[in-house]
């Protein structure tokens, strides 16, 4: 709706102040679509931000307790298989975030 009323001012516009600049029809819909791109897409950006803050804040969190684990309550040999399968955990996380927020390629 936005880019409707921003292509119908343009129009205002150019009738008013520059007659002589016309706007072919082709001109008037590249305009709408156009400006239809260049809206903001706040919500999802917000969103992709925030999954990362989180994925950062876990991976921070997974990081010290396994600190914690390894150098002051168990000793790495028990603690590198755990290592071994949280690291696997993540990775299939990180593709499943992938998998959500992937750009679609539309060519």
């Amino acid at each position: 709706m936005r880019a409707i009323q921003l292509v119908g001012r343009l129009l205002r516009v150019q009738d008013t102040c520059a007659p002589w600049l016309a706007l072919r029809p082709q001109d008037v819909s590249y305009l709408l679509l156009f400006s239809l791109a260049a809206t903001p897409t706040q919500p999802p950006r917000r969103r992709t931000r925030t999954y990362l803050w989180a994925g950062l804040g876990f991976l921070v969190v997974q990081w010290g307790v396994l600190a914690r684990l390894t150098f002051w309550e168990l000793s790495w040999d028990v603690i590198e298989p755990i290592t071994y399968f949280l690291g696997s955990a993540t990775t299939v996380l990180l593709y499943c975030y992938f998998m959500v927020c992937r750009p679609t390629r539309d060519w």
